[in-house]
């Protein structure tokens, strides 16, 4: 996805509970060039993300929800300059661990097109002539 430095974005993902019961899932974030975490939020109706966890159930129907829309709002940092790219790494895990469980992550890559007016760093490099 093409971004600017400086700004939200959101991702969107499915996470659905494949267990054999109810489950409270731990979700985690994290970014190889320092963009940060704004929230995670439920994009479907009934469910709610609080303290970055979420629980959901093993079937769907009669009013139980097994899967929900992840949005993942990140702030891109105002640090990246053009054309860098910026690794998003998102895992449900276990409440407690960061160990991610199985099938439960994602990778969203971020390529940063603009600075969107954020300074960047110049160099000036004095020219000296006989």
């Amino acid at each position: 996805m093409d971004v600017q430095a400086g700004r939200e974005v959101v991702f969107l993902h499915t996470l659905r509970n494949t267990s054999n019961g109810r489950a409270t899932f731990q979700l985690n974030f994290a970014a190889s060039r320092g963009s940060t975490l704004v929230a995670f939020e439920s994009g479907t109706s009934g469910v709610t993300i609080t303290g970055n966890t979420v629980t959901l159930d093993n079937v769907a129907g009669s009013g139980r929800i097994n899967q929900i829309v992840l949005r993942v709002r990140v702030r891109i940092s105002e640090l990246i300059l053009p054309g860098t790219r910026e690794t998003l790494r998102i895992w449900a895990s276990i409440p407690g661990s960061e160990e991610p469980l199985s099938g439960a992550e994602v990778q969203d890559v971020a390529i940063v097109r603009d600075s969107s007016g954020v300074p960047v760093p110049v160099v000036w490099i004095p020219l000296v002539t006989n």
